[in-house]
């Protein structure tokens, strides 16, 4: 998608001109925080929110996603014993980007079985937003295998290139600290 070739494939398009303002969320933020949160997927490694960019379109810049074309009975609650790692992984990735509005449709089994994450427009809040369906995992310690690529991540955010500098961008530096010390 970022190459410069010219491709043509079904994305979903959330042009900012479309945005309902939010009384907690700066208004025409949401399209740069979907494509915040595809970032953060790529620089963790986990790549499973869909490839994410933000253009100008017909109706103004907005973020354009791959559309992912998915098994529309399967939902984190169809998922949650068969892709127990995925989850956990989802669970994580909601408490550091504080995800103020997962739901279990976010969570889709894509037709070539792997699980994507979808809507991540009220994401990266400087304050405390949490609000998710994934509750299974409350108390439990983060998985060893989970901490060791937030690890190997942080040992990059900083870098030139690394997370830090692209989310600048998108958000702002308090909203980027916030995310910093959600990590550590």
């Amino acid at each position: 998608l970022s190459d410069g070739i010219s491709q043509h494939c079904p994305a979903i398009y959330k042009p900012r001109r479309g945005e309902a303002p939010l009384w907690d969320f700066p208004d025409g933020t949401l399209y740069l925080r979907e494509y915040a949160a595809y970032l953060l997927s790529e620089a963790l490694g986990w790549g499973f929110v869909p490839p994410t960019l933000t253009r100008e379109g017909v109706y103004g810049m907005g973020s354009v996603q791959l559309f992912i074309e998915s098994d529309h009975r399967s939902n984190y609650f169809t998922l949650r014993e068969t892709h127990v790692r995925e989850c956990m992984r989802t669970c994580v990735f909601d408490l550091i980007a504080n995800n103020a509005d997962r739901k279990a449709s976010h969570c889709l089994l894509g037709i070539d079985g792997y699980v994507w994450l979808i809507d991540h427009g009220v994401t990266f809040h400087s304050e405390p937003k949490l609000r998710t369906v994934i509750w299974d995992f409350i108390g439990d310690p983060i998985p060893t295998w989970i901490l060791t690529d937030l690890r190997l991540f942080l040992d990059r955010f900083e870098r030139p290139g690394g997370l830090r500098g692209l989310l600048t961008g998108p958000l702002t530096p308090e909203e980027v600290e916030a995310f910093f010390c959600r990590v550590v």
